[in-house]
């Protein structure tokens, strides 16, 4: 709101209403990848997620299903300590207030193979 009051006359005055509106795009379309693929125990592993769209700034939160407490940030790191499958949820918000999610099944596997050299003798 401005109110300007000529000076040489102060009983002149005008009064001007500036109506702005803000549309806050909500968040959809959320998904994430992760590498490197396949994920080993002990190894860490990088999740970046996307979002189709959204109002700026987006938070995103990580459950990566191992019991380890919800985590904050993209891209995030995490490291599984016992092959399994977990279900990763990805939860990205805005102060729309929207939120939009996306969810994989992750399997760590413990790759313990060991790799010899095959020799073949002629009989």
């Amino acid at each position: 709101m401005v109110t300007a009051t000529l000076e040489s006359d102060p009983t002149l005055s005008a009064f001007v209403a500036d109506t702005t509106t803000v549309i806050c795009r909500p968040v959809t379309g959320a998904s994430f990848v992760f590498a490197p693929s396949p994920v080993q125990i002990n190894e860490s592993v990088t999740f970046t997620g996307t979002v189709a769209a959204g109002q700026p700034p987006i938070t995103y939160r990580w459950s990566f299903g191992d019991g380890t407490a919800e985590q904050s940030g993209n891209p995030i790191a995490h490291t599984y300590t016992v092959s399994d499958t977990y279900t990763v949820v990805m939860t990205a918000s805005n102060a729309c207030p929207s939120t939009a999610v996306a969810t994989r099944l992750i399997a760590v596997s413990s790759d313990t193979s060991v790799f010899l050299p095959l020799v073949l003798r002629g009989s």
